[in-house]
């Protein structure tokens, strides 16, 4: 996991630096893949790393020095919509200002080990796809599945088909009520009636989608319009470089 700190002050880089090597060395969901922490002291220099280097996590200042951090998240947005921002701030009045660019929390200063640990926690509960639910109605029955049991849904007339490795549910909706409640940043439209699940794709061409559920070979083939195809395999990429990618990939 590489994470991007950047923030002016080098005393307090320097302690949210040992804070996060000190509670990511003790669990274990971080020990699934090599931790690099960099640091940076100015917007520029920060700018300057993210053409090179792709980071899964940011600790950004909302003030470093006469430059400022939201505009920053911006930037980052633009580049990575899928990876996460969490703002440090001496000013919990400018938490309101930064909402445009979907920080999962924020950090009032000073920077604590109690305050560190609870956003390192909700990290881990923003990567585990196994602790988030989609639930809908068939034949009567009220069915939940994680997201990561969904391989692929699509839609005939006002009809809905869900598979999973082990069954294929039926309910009503539509296609875009169903995407509206997934997690796009896990699952991308193939065209106007199907949704794939990027954890299953194994291959993907403008011929298609094969979606791998075993490793022995079991696959669904899935096909994708000349319209979807562009946008889906660009957000696919997107995932598959993400740390959510790298943490669940099947193959």
């Amino acid at each position: 996991m590489r994470i991007a700190v950047c923030e002016d002050d080098e005393i307090q880089a320097s302690l949210l630096e040992k804070l996060l090597i000190d509670r990511l060395s003790k669990d274990e969901f971080y020990n699934r893949t090599e931790n690099v922490i960099d640091i940076y002291y100015s917007v520029e220099s920060i700018e300057n790393g993210i053409v090179h280097n792709r980071y899964d996590i940011f600790f950004l200042d909302i003030e470093i020095g006469s430059d400022n951090g939201i505009n920053l998240a911006h930037t980052i947005r633009q580049l990575d919509k899928n990876t996460i921002i969490i703002f440090t701030t001496s000013h919990s009045e400018c938490v309101f200002d930064v909402f445009g660019v979907r920080p999962l929390d924020f950090i009032t200063k000073p920077i604590t080990e109690e305050k560190v640990d609870k956003v390192l926690v909700e990290i881990v509960q923003a990567l585990d796809t196994d602790a988030e639910i989609f639930t809908f109605v068939s034949n009567r029955e009220n069915i939940s599945l994680h997201y990561s049991d969904i391989i692929y849904v699509y839609s005939t007339k006002r009809a809905i088909t869900l598979i999973t490795a082990r069954e294929e549910y039926v309910f009503n909706g539509t296609i875009k009520s169903v995407y509206d409640r997934l997690p796009h940043y896990m699952f991308g439209k193939t065209g106007s009636s199907g949704i794939v699940n990027y954890m299953y794709i194994y291959k993907m061409s403008t011929d298609g989608i094969i979606c791998r559920i075993s490793k022995l070979g079991r696959n669904i083939n899935v096909e994708v319009s000349r319209r979807a195809y562009k946008e889906l395999s660009y957000n696919y990429s997107q995932y598959v470089a993400s740390i959510r990618g790298r943490l669940n990939k099947l193959w």
